[in-house]
């Protein structure tokens, strides 16, 4: 997007969906948690009114009770071994950054009329996000992707990121409208640039770079969607994976 008049008609878009997220009280997702945990499920099957059914990257289906919905109809890194063994087997293999999808929409917050910012400050803003948006476009990241599953290497699932063993959770969101930015700045699809189909699946984790003679890990997300887009959200700008083997 490049200019304030995309800007303006973006905004004007995507106000409806997000103005309840901007003017209520949000949910803190706490985002530098990155320690997945297990939850035992019943065996006792759920009513099919009661359940949701997604599918996996694979095309298989996993059911989950409604009841295991936050607030915010999401599932936040809960699930049982079998589940998560399930979303991760269909993304084995290594992944590597294939092109640049898209950037996060601007904090629509900051451009309410009565958030009193001023035309001179929303005008300097609006020049920061274009360039953001700029500089990702034109800096692809050096990112390699490794999902191991038990199913191959016969132990615990691992990810590995720039040859990182990172800890990773895994994150449901059955709507878009969940997803709201800035509430949401590694768990999010809110772009202009591209739509998904959910429910979407994000799985966060650390990437390790090298600058200079220092490492340094920086959180990124995998997000995968019900209509099998496979994307990495790193430092607010989506790009595309492409599975190499």
């Amino acid at each position: 997007m490049k200019g304030k008049k995309a800007i303006v008609l973006m905004i004007v878009f995507s106000m409806l969906s997000l103005l309840s997220g901007c003017l209520g009280e949000r949910e803190n997702e706490n985002e530098s948690n990155t320690e997945i945990s297990y939850e035992k499920e019943s065996t006792d099957a759920a009513p099919l009114k009661d359940s949701i059914t997604f599918k996996v990257l694979d095309g298989n289906e996993i059911s989950v009770e409604k009841s295991r919905l936050s607030d915010t109809d999401r599932i936040n890194n809960r699930w049982s071994i079998e589940e998560v063994d399930a979303i991760l087997a269909p993304l084995q293999g290594i992944w590597r950054v294939d092109s640049y999808k898209g950037y996060i929409l601007p904090d629509l917050c900051k451009f309410l009329p009565d958030d009193n910012l001023g035309e001179e400050t929303q005008k300097k803003l609006l020049e920061e996000y274009d360039e953001e948006v700029r500089e990702a476009e034109n800096t692809i990241p050096d990112i390699e992707i490794e999902f191991q599953t038990p199913a191959k290497y016969e132990k615990e699932n691992a990810i590995w990121a720039n040859n990182y063993n990172s800890p990773f959770s895994i994150i449901l969101s059955t709507a878009r409208i969940n997803d709201y930015y800035p509430s949401y700045k590694n768990s999010t699809t809110y772009s202009e640039s591209f739509l998904v189909e959910y429910p979407v699946i994000y799985i966060k984790l650390f990437a390790r770079f090298e600058e200079e003679t220092t490492e340094i890990y920086k959180p990124a997300t995998i997000v995968v969607s019900a209509d099998n887009q496979v994307m990495l959200l790193i430092e607010g700008a989506f790009y595309s994976l492409e599975r190499k083997r």
